[in-house]
């Protein structure tokens, strides 16, 4: 009974704003319940009366990730981190805040060798330290830190990829590799990883499986005229629904190009035209969707409700533009 326990945390504060414990269980429901906005406010509140709870800070630093105030999460993270430098997760969490935010790696390794020297057995750190010199271009250290943590036990697609582009960089081809294919078993749709790896297949002699790795990346490249044609149709419906047609048609226009026997677009775009007034197209894409459903199946096209609806459309759309002359 979540929404009632939360009425009663704020009926309780009504009454006694001052109660932190209270005031902290009410933080810790909503933000598990993912009302993070209201959450950051009860921690905000909180941190006022004790600056030093580097949990509190920790909190804060979650809620703000969360609601997109990334530069108020790393100062949050960075007070905990000061306040607690052994927390090891918390460490990966400003580290990780740093990197998403574009701070150059050169400024945030001294945070991750201090969380390192507090604990150099915490893998995930491992594995921070190795994309942060991976980052920074530093690839003998990137090959040095993956293979730490690979060696400790961590074969994730991550670990092996961001190792085998390192070992590629300096050279190793033969062992690039071995550590691109582990990767690319786990996921075959890393357009770069498996540029990579047809490059290195390629050093080694590898022609046919680089070329089978390209032809394969290809196809995730280029996608299908189907599907992309469904979605700016879709796209396009939900133009027509808020009534702008104008980017409606555009949408329906770009599905037709890739999906020209596409019966449905016609309709759609036809519609779209007659709902905006612009009769004269209207009428070309209509009478275009009744040709073309006539060519292709014409026992169908005799019975049809949509064929039957669209002539008389057809009528008004005629009626409009006999008026309008």
């Amino acid at each position: 009974m979540v929404t009632k326990a939360i009425h009663l945390y704020e009926d309780a504060l009504a009454l006694d704003s001052s109660n932190v414990i209270l005031r902290s269980q009410y933080a810790r429901l909503l933000k598990k319940e993912k009302k993070f906005n209201e959450a950051f406010n009860q921690f905000n509140l909180l941190i006022q009366s004790d600056s030093s709870n580097y949990y509190i800070w920790e909190q804060i630093g979650d809620c703000a990730m969360r609601i997109d105030s990334s530069s108020i999460a790393i100062l949050a993270y960075m007070n905990s981190f000061e306040l607690n430098p052994a927390n090891m997760p918390l460490a990966i969490k400003l580290i990780n805040g740093y990197i998403s935010a574009g701070v150059p790696p050169v400024w945030v390794k001294p945070f991750a060798e201090k969380a390192y020297q507090n604990d150099s057995t915490y893998l995930p750190l491992v594995v921070s330290r190795g994309y942060l010199e991976f980052l920074d271009e530093d690839y003998k250290m990137a090959e040095r830190w993956f293979m730490k943590a690979y060696t400790k036990g961590d074969s994730s697609r991550f670990v092996n990829k961001f190792l085998g582009i390192s070992l590629f960089h300096n050279g190793l081809f033969g062992k690039s590799a071995s550590y691109l294919e582990k990767a690319f078993d786990i996921d075959s749709t890393d357009k770069v990883m498996n540029f990579v790896l047809a490059r290195t297949l390629q050093k080694i002699g590898e022609r046919q499986k680089s070329i089978d790795i390209l032809n394969i990346t290809e196809e995730i490249i280029t996608p299908c005229p189907k599907e992309l044609g469904m979605i700016y149709a879709s796209r396009g419906n939900a133009y027509t629904i808020g009534q702008q047609y104008t980017q409606a048609v555009e949408q329906y226009r770009r599905a037709i190009e890739l999906e020209p026997d596409n019966l449905t677009y016609y309709f759609d775009i036809g519609q779209c035209y007659f709902n905006a007034k612009n009769y004269k197209q209207a009428q070309d894409r209509l009478n275009q969707y009744l040709d073309i459903y006539a060519d292709k199946n014409p026992d169908a096209f005799e019975k049809s409700r949509r064929a039957n609806y669209v002539r008389r459309l057809l009528k008004r759309i005629n009626e409009e533009l006999f008026f309008a002359e």
